[in-house]
């Protein structure tokens, strides 16, 4: 499993924040894959020079010509992502911060749609009305979110104070596992932008699923 260009992702929905994609995959060869590592199917050997030579791409075709301060991941992150940060962290000299971004309380998240950005009545209605039962459970799960609405809630993860002082000022870069819906990325960037006031960030995910070429 070799990537090849990176997979780049860049729309009003990321606050004009750019997203790497290493490993883009179409359909089932997508879930198969990214399954067996996320859930540590591999053996160990297999699993060190995949993440010895991911983490080297990441770094040489990604990271290098706009190094950042910081590689920071998300409280969601699954172990792969914080093996994957660490990696990169010790090969390029960058400072490491898990658990930067953590989840809000449910009762924050909000719907929000970008300027110019123009959905149906009914959509916003149904938006809504999964909104008010979010906050009536108390609970989040994005899969219970349909994925062409998931990208309009906000306020789902908020900065820990620990590094807040940290953040300020600094070029940071973002990594996570997956995406599909932005939704995370979104977020994250919100986070980065309004609340640590970063110079410059970017947000970088393991895999993708990509529309299959016809």
């Amino acid at each position: 499993m070799h990537p090849g260009e990176p997979y780049v992702t860049n729309d009003s929905f990321l606050n004009g924040h750019v997203v790497y994609s290493v490993y883009p995959f179409t359909g089932n060869d997508y879930v198969s894959i990214f399954k067996d590592i996320k859930q540590g199917k591999l053996d160990k050997e297999l699993y060190d020079e995949w993440l010895d030579y991911t983490a080297e791409y990441i770094w040489s075709e990604i990271l290098n010509s706009n190094k950042p301060d910081i590689i920071a991941v998300p409280q969601s992150s699954s172990s792969l992502v914080e093996d994957l940060a660490k990696q990169i962290s010790r090969m390029a000299y960058i400072d490491y911060l898990p658990h930067a971004f953590r989840k809000n309380p449910v009762t924050k998240i909000t719907i929000t749609v970008p300027q110019g950005i123009k959905i149906p009545q009914s959509t916003m209605d149904a938006m809504n009305k999964i909104l008010t039962r979010i906050h009536q459970e108390g609970r989040f799960e994005a899969k219970s979110v349909p994925k062409r609405m998931l990208k309009f809630f906000r306020n789902i993860y908020t900065n820990d104070d620990e590094y807040k002082d940290e953040l300020r000022g600094k070029k940071v870069a973002v990594l996570d596992d997956s995406m599909s819906s932005k939704a995370t990325m979104a977020n994250i960037f919100d986070v980065c932008d309004y609340v640590y006031n970063v110079s410059d960030c970017c947000g970088i995910t393991v895999f993708k699923k990509v529309p299959s070429k016809k």
